[in-house]
């Protein structure tokens, strides 16, 4: 399985990102550390369904897929009730 980047990673030359090569977590109390850690552990999750033989044959197969998502959004807290 060839390991997917993240945002400011370069592929090496065996298609393997450096953070999941070398299982390296960030500091989830440094700037970005949390954002990061999630990001991570989407692709850990990506990964770990690719274990499984039913969902290996489909994707080896090309009829199955596997996406991970990630994104941002905004709160706003509701206003008080007048």
């Amino acid at each position: 399985m060839r390991w997917p980047c993240l945002p400011g990673e370069t592929s090496s030359s065996a298609g393997t990102c450096g953070a999941m090569k070398a299982r390296t977590h960030p500091n989830p109390d440094e700037e970005g550390g949390l954002e990061r850690l999630t990001q991570l552990n989407i692709v850990e999750q990506m990964a770990h369904l690719h274990t499984h033989p039913a969902i290996e044959a489909r994707v080896r197969a090309d009829v199955l897929g596997i996406h991970g998502w990630y994104y941002e959004s905004e709160f706003e807290p509701w206003p008080d009730p007048v």
